[in-house]
């Protein structure tokens, strides 16, 4: 791995934070927003103000930020197996049927030392 690399990915989790965190406050900011009072009644209710709104945008951002910063890896990962399996058709956990002619069954590690054959 070079230096440019370990960079790469410290700068991009410092994104994935600073993402999560705007996610965060957006949503707050919304919440802060759907919450009225009536002086009438002299008390706070819910009014979400759902429609095409900017309370909605707020609501409609934050939780597509936290989406992305939460499932960002699902969605990676899944774009990736397309793509893999769009190379290889038949499915990415086959693997390839090559022999290897002339290779020796010997057992590898300890399992060498244990055997009766001298």
């Amino acid at each position: 791995m070079i230096p440019t690399s370990i960079i790469r990915i410290w700068f991009l989790g410092l994104l994935s934070w600073i993402l999560l965190g705007l996610g965060i406050y957006l949503s707050h900011k919304w919440y802060q927003h759907a919450w009225s009072y009536d002086f009438n009644l002299q008390r706070s209710y819910f009014n979400p103000h759902i429609g095409y709104n900017r309370e909605s945008i707020l609501l409609f951002i934050a939780a597509c930020l936290l989406f992305l910063v939460l499932a960002d890896g699902l969605i990676v990962r899944g774009i990736l197996s397309l793509l893999m399996k769009g190379k290889n058709p038949k499915g990415v956990d086959q693997l390839p049927k090559k022999s290897r002619e002339g290779a020796n069954d010997l057992p590898v590690g300890p399992a060498r030392w244990l055997s009766t054959e001298s």
